[in-house]
């Protein structure tokens, strides 16, 4: 079987968890003898096509702008791509032996994609990584919750209504009203949907119209066991980018409450962002130490073996929440928010306490979680046991399932 692959970055690029888990599909493809093409974003001093490990990679520029490290510019990206023909002529040449198209995602790639492979009446497996495209209000403008209700009337008062901080509408905005109306009705069309959780289903069924198959992401680290026993003093882990998004910003309101509680802590974050300074600020006189972004996996290992809960306090509503599986591998409870995937994937598989997004809240859990030591052997227990039901030949199967469904 020939697969053509779809997505915004492909090794040696790589930017987060999807690019991670694309490329460990591809291998774990290849090696069960499936032939792999891959259509990717060009970026900068890579070639337009080469040959990676037998996986045929075909490079395109998805803006005729380039925007920081990425050819992508709000506005502009999804219309030219639209209206790209040589593009879309050349992913149809591409596509042309394949026998199953996966996409993932449309963000910078656009429709192009899928106007090529409908046109060759290709069956199309949509692997919806998140949910940007039921509201462009929770990607692409960077805000915690999307719209319950979508409408072209919606999405343009919205809009409107966050992109006036200067006394005027930005007109690189209306392309994104006319994707709503006119691109995702007409081009958006598959034969299958896949999310990585049951929320992330419920988000996108009404939209996509589709059967929807939710398969989680895959564990591809190892697992390190280790029996855990809160000494004196709790330390406490946060990975992620210093945004509100991920509930950064209350960090130092969550470390007040320990300290007001009485309870000793020592607080290791890892991860940067627009936050980073204010933060650092905010933190004084506070038992917190801000170590930056970390890419070292043995560094990181450690800092997850030596910690006793990892805190994930979300605002955001995750599709999934892929740091989740990296603590159960290392058996660390976990205390999160209870919003999107990342609290059902907590409480499904018992490996911790969710709670809503606020530092009281967050801190009482804390202190119930230390409290009940049945609880919290319980909780790294089952991070061990159920972690293996996220191991990568068992999720990439369900792939094979699905391939084989849609031909």
């Amino acid at each position: 079987m020939r697969i053509c692959i779809v997505h915004e970055y492909f090794k040696p690029y790589i930017t987060g968890g999807a690019d991670l888990f694309l490329i460990a599909l591809s291998d774990y493809l290849v090696s069960k003898g499936y032939e792999i093409d891959v259509i990717t974003t060009h970026q900068k001093n890579l070639k337009y096509e080469e040959l990676i490990d037998d996986i045929h990679v075909y490079r395109f520029k998805s803006s005729p702008i380039k925007l920081g490290y990425m050819y992508q510019f709000p506005g502009i990206t999804i219309p030219w791509n639209y209206f790209n023909y040589p593009m879309i002529s050349r992913m149809k040449k591409i596509m042309h032996e394949a026998d199953v198209v996966h996409i993932n995602n449309i963000f910078q790639l656009s429709f192009s994609p899928f106007r090529a492979a409908i046109s060759l009446e290709k069956p199309i497996v949509f692997d919806a990584h998140d949910y940007w495209l039921t509201c462009f209000k929770k990607d692409f403008l960077y805000r915690n919750e999307p719209c319950k209700k979508i409408s072209s009337l919606r999405c343009a008062d919205c809009i409107l209504s966050m992109t006036t901080h200067f006394g005027g509408f930005i007109p690189i905005y209306l392309p994104l009203i006319f994707v709503d109306k006119t691109l995702k009705k007409k081009f958006f069309k598959a034969d299958v949907a896949i999310t990585h959780s049951d929320f992330a289903r419920r988000r996108i069924k009404d939209f996509v119209k589709v059967p929807i198959q939710v398969i989680p992401y895959p564990y591809t680290g190892e697992v390190y066991k280790k029996k855990r026993e809160i000494k004196d003093k709790i330390k406490l882990l946060f990975i992620g980018r210093l945004i509100e998004q991920k509930g950064a910003h209350i960090i130092p309101e969550i470390s007040r409450e320990l300290k007001r509680m009485g309870l000793k802590y020592e607080f290791n974050v890892i991860g940067n962002g627009p936050l980073f300074d204010s933060l650092v600020k905010q933190s004084e006189g506070l038992d917190i130490k801000f170590h930056g972004a970390i890419y070292d996996e043995k560094i990181k290992r450690k800092f997850f073996l030596d910690s006793d809960i990892i805190l994930i306090p979300s605002f955001g509503e995750e599709p999934f929440g892929i740091v989740v599986l990296e603590s159960m591998a290392h058996g660390l409870p976990i205390i999160s928010t209870n919003r999107g995937g990342l609290g059902e994937l907590v409480m499904d598989n018992k490996v911790g306490i969710t709670c809503e997004p606020k530092a009281k809240n967050m801190a009482l859990a804390i202190k119930n979680l230390i409290s009940d030591k049945n609880l919290y052997a319980e909780a790294s227990r089952r991070g061990y046991k159920n972690i293996e039901k996220f191991l990568p030949t068992k999720i990439f199967k369900k792939y094979e399932s699905v391939y084989k469904e849609v031909l």
